[in-house]
């Protein structure tokens, strides 16, 4: 072959390598870095350590390090840490200590590389990337110092209104949070699908106004059956440089996605950050009630459940249990200061009086697992509550069960459970009340 077809032919050869391989020519852009303190509470994603046998796992405060970097590949969806596709690393170094950062990219967080490290260095982080494919081969960025010791308080009444396929969920930002001069309190609201450990974020509303207490998602964001878990993230926002600088973020249990209308709000509980004495995760609640007036509880399959206020609530005062084709009565247990005592059999549908006080715990046996309760049908399991007095109940259910499901199992199954002041969709579907 003649030198100069030959040469010809080598050329076209690069340019086709270069053109099929991303990162070929390209140049290390950072478009973001970050240094905040991020404190997050149990969660279903996969971060912390799991807690029993519940699929769920601890929360904590840490220091988050992160950088938005290009070339690192497409979002894979999954959020696992992974090598870029690309092949750029990046570690971050403050003083003698260095770490990795890996790439953790997905859908609402693309190009990203972060870690979270044990809270204790406050200054800059210098953050490296390299890639041997790009030119030049390495570039650096400053993240912030850490500026703000103590994150957000976690929002209270996470609620789902409309349906749970385009569902509005909104919330209330407690009192009581120091927010440094010079900066705000901002809120998000990210959905994350039934995860495997290490799942990432499938949709952010990106920061809402300061003062924003709610956002309407779209059925194209959802997926009709799929189960989904909310989180709310409250982020201090240095407004001059529109750095985050201190973050709470704080996890729902599942919830699954249909276009059954909700006709009142449903509350979605928080997970506590050890398991039941079955294993599994207790759920907890952090919403107003008022003396008298109904609220409805819907918890995931099990055999039986134990229903407890907290130190400041109000009492339970009654409790009406549905017709879910059980062939024998519930069998309730009032707690006397030391231990349940059986207190009566309870027919479904059968109003129980609590009597004047009302009590603080009480439990409920005779629920039988074999029928499968389903949070996407009229016939789950459903618990109408009233209380003593008007203030809030930020008491727990925990499941008793005699084998602890398989995670896909408990997330098919914790719609219903997640909702209070679901009373007049449910009365469509339910047997008249006696």
């Amino acid at each position: 072959m003649p030198m100069k077809e030959w040469l010809l032919g080598t050329a076209c050869l690069l340019t086709a390598a270069a053109y099929f391989d991303p990162a070929q020519g390209s140049t290390l852009t950072f478009t973001n870095t970050g240094n905040f303190l991020d404190t997050y509470g149990v969660n279903p994603i996969g971060n912390g350590t799991e807690i029993g046998t519940s699929g769920y796992y601890t929360g904590g405060t840490y220091d988050s390090i992160f950088a938005w970097v290009q070339p690192s590949g497409p979002p894979s969806g999954s959020g696992a840490s992974q090598p870029s596709s690309d092949g750029t690393t990046v570690t971050a170094t403050q003083g003698t200590h260095t770490v990795t950062l890996p790439y953790n990219n997905s859908t609402a967080f693309p190009n990203q590389f972060y870690k979270n490290v044990a809270v204790g260095l406050t200054g800059q982080w210098t953050v490296t990337a390299n890639n041997a494919s790009t030119s030049p081969t390495s570039g650096s960025a400053l993240t912030p110092a850490l500026a703000v010791s103590t994150t957000a308080l976690a929002n209270t009444a996470v609620a789902i209104t409309g349906s749970t396929l385009v569902p509005t969920i909104s919330w209330t930002i407690p009192t009581g949070t120091t927010i440094p001069s010079g900066s705000v309190l901002k809120e998000s609201v990210y959905l994350f699908a039934q995860a495997a450990q290490g799942s990432g974020a499938l949709y952010s509303s990106g920061e809402l106004a300061p003062g924003t207490t709610s956002v309407s998602l779209s059925a194209s964001q959802l997926t009709p059956g799929q189960v989904y878990t909310v989180s709310i993230q409250s982020d201090i926002v240095n407004q001059a440089t529109g750095a985050v600088e201190a973050r709470t973020r704080q996890f729902t249990g599942y919830v699954a996605a249909s276009a059954t209308p909700i006709t009142a709000p449903t509350y979605l509980p928080t997970v506590t950050p050890t398991a039941s004495p079955s294993g599994g995760p207790s759920y907890q609640f952090n919403n107003p009630v008022s003396q008298g007036i109904p609220v409805l509880i819907d918890p995931l399959v099990a055999t039986g459940f134990i229903y407890a206020t907290g130190a400041t609530d109000p009492n339970f005062a009654s409790v009406l249990l549905p017709n879910i084709g059980n062939s024998i009565p519930y069998q309730v247990f009032t707690w006397n200061g030391t231990a349940f005592v059986f207190d009566t059999n309870l027919a479904a549908n059968t109003l129980l009086d609590f009597g004047s006080g009302g009590v603080s715990k009480f439990e409920v046996l005779g629920i039988d697992p074999s029928l499968a309760l389903d949070p996407n049908n009229a016939t789950d399991f459903v618990t109408q509550l009233t209380f003593t007095s008007s203030g809030n109940f930020t008491g727990t259910m925990t499941p008793i069960t005699t084998a602890v499901p398989e995670l896909s199992t408990w997330a098919m199954m914790l719609l219903g459970f997640a909702g209070l002041g679901f009373m007049a969709y449910r009365r469509k579907n339910k047997v008249a009340l006696a």
